[in-house]
């Protein structure tokens, strides 16, 4: 019996099961446990993918940025109330199901090429400067259900982690810059600050309220012509990342564009039935040109009052009465000389401007306002608090019916 039952083998895979059984365990444990830790890290992340996106849509170059943005993030999708809450459905640490605890980190910059972030900005005043954010979110455990028996009883911490930029651009911007007086400029005292713009001729004329053209699209001067006098812009975004090719030299022929804009013309140029070349709304002009008219046969045309009938040296004979154009310079309004239905005055510039004293082409913001207001018909109706000249001009805009309108000087009208 005993040599029979040494050799029998029924029954024999059961010894190897018992051994075995412990390690079936363990794995199918490791596996149903791993499964509901990458589940627990997937809605970590996405909680964290979403929070560092809705924060990156505040870092616009504004000085509460930072503070925005982590209000954003907060208030969207990690507070109990909000309707797009993250939540965990694996977690089980006695935290609640809602994912409501998040850090924010900021950074001045982020180099892809070395996937490195630039200097961390922890004061909430230097928003301006943040550019990049980086959103954690506090850890979160699962303890797990199945793999105790091999002697872990948790997860560990688990943590979700993003960043996020705001890549913005700028769209049917004038292809034009101006230098600043100051890296902040403008700040709330340079409001209605007005500038004696000049070409900057070099890169050694550069200085506050010079200014220069930038290169947009590329096309030379004739597409920079185009820009300038343009209605639309159409097709003129560049990166918003505070850098912008300048167009090198001087282009003659730019300023006549520009000066379309407010109605005077040169070089050929029209306005279109598209707006482009055209004046924009309300144009004022504080500096005028007079206009003079000849004619060699006064008694074929009906000669203007005041009119002088002589011929000036230098002029063509004017056949069969047709006038002769004399074009002064332009020149500031001349005392007394306006058409007597109404005084003719433009926006005049900054008063230390016409006397020199300003220090520099940067105005301090003290116009003749009531000057203006005497000479235009509307004037009384404007309210007190329309301080600068662009309140001004847009109350204009606002109250078109009291504004008015274009109105020609010439040195032949009466004056009122």
């Amino acid at each position: 019996m005993l040599r029979s039952f040494a050799r029998d083998e029924g029954g024999a895979i059961s010894s190897l099961y018992a051994v075995g059984i412990l390690v079936l365990v363990a794995m199918a444990g490791i596996g149903f446990d791993y499964g509901r830790l990458m589940t627990l890290n997937s809605e970590l992340q996405n909680a964290a993918d979403q929070a560092a996106l809705a924060a990156a849509t505040q870092l616009d170059g504004r000085d509460d940025a930072m503070t925005r943005a982590r209000s954003a993030a907060t208030n969207a999708f990690a507070t109990a109330t909000s309707s797009y809450v993250n939540q965990t459905r694996i977690a089980n640490d006695g935290s609640g199901r809602p994912i409501t605890n998040l850090t924010f980190q900021f950074y001045d910059s982020y180099s892809s090429g070395g996937d490195t972030l630039g200097t961390e900005l922890t004061d909430d005043t230097k928003g301006a400067q943040a550019q990049v954010v980086q959103v954690t979110v506090n850890a979160r455990k699962v303890f797990y259900a199945l793999t105790p028996l091999i002697g872990a009883f948790n997860s560990g911490n688990v943590i979700g982690k993003a960043t996020a930029a705001l890549d913005s651009a700028l769209c049917k911007v004038p292809p034009l810059m101006v230098c600043a007086p100051s890296v902040d400029f403008p700040t709330a005292s340079d409001i209605g600050k007005g500038v004696l713009m000049e070409p900057g001729a070099s890169v050694g004329f550069w200085r506050p309220g010079t200014f220069g053209y930038l290169d947009l699209l590329g096309g030379g001067a004739n597409g920079l012509r185009q820009l300038l006098g343009s209605n639309g812009l159409q097709n003129t975004c560049i990166s918003n990342d505070g850098t912008v090719d300048a167009k090198p030299g001087n282009t003659a022929s730019a300023p006549d564009a520009l000066n379309t804009r407010f109605d005077m013309y040169a070089g050929g140029l029209n306005c279109g039935s598209d707006g482009t070349f055209c004046p924009v709304q309300n144009t004022r002009k504080d500096q005028v040109r007079s206009e003079a008219y000849t004619y060699k046969n006064p008694g074929a045309v009906p000669a203007r009052p005041a009119c002088d009938s002589t011929l000036p040296s230098g002029h063509t004979n004017g056949k069969g009465g047709a006038p002769d154009t004399d074009v002064g310079s332009w020149q500031t309004v001349p005392s007394g000389l306006s058409p007597a239905s109404a005084a003719m005055q433009g926006f005049p510039r900054d008063t230390c401007h016409d006397t020199y004293s300003c220090g520099g082409n940067f105005g301090d913001g003290v116009w003749n306002r009531s000057a203006y207001l005497a000479a235009m018909p509307f004037g009384a109706s404007v309210p007190a608090d329309k301080l600068t000249r662009y309140q001004v001009y847009q109350w204009e805009l606002d109250n078109p019916t009291q504004a008015l309108n274009p109105i020609l000087v010439n040195s032949g009208d009466a004056v009122g």
